[in-house]
């Protein structure tokens, strides 16, 4: 099997990045690469890129998503606070 094909079994079995870096033996930027391919093909690739756009802003997203989950809100809650 290809690094990649084992990278895959790696995360649909859920282990970490770092589980794969391991049992792999590639450097970090190929398991991330693997990783983003991965998410894609798990049609998770919209959050792949939010979190490329968000950069040093993550955790002031991942505040706000708190904070939104914490309050109940819904798309409708947000829209009218926004407005």
């Amino acid at each position: 099997m290809s690094y990649c094909a084992q990278a895959f079994v790696i995360f649909r079995d859920k282990k970490s990045l770092v589980d794969a870096a391991i049992e792999i033996d590639q450097e970090a930027n190929i398991i991330l690469n693997y990783y983003t391919d991965y998410l894609r093909l798990t049609r998770m690739d919209g959050l792949v890129s939010i979190y490329r756009d968000l950069k040093d802003d993550f955790p002031v997203f991942m505040h706000l998503y708190r904070r939104v989950k914490k309050e109940g809100l819904n798309k409708q809650d947000i829209t009218c606070f926004v407005a």
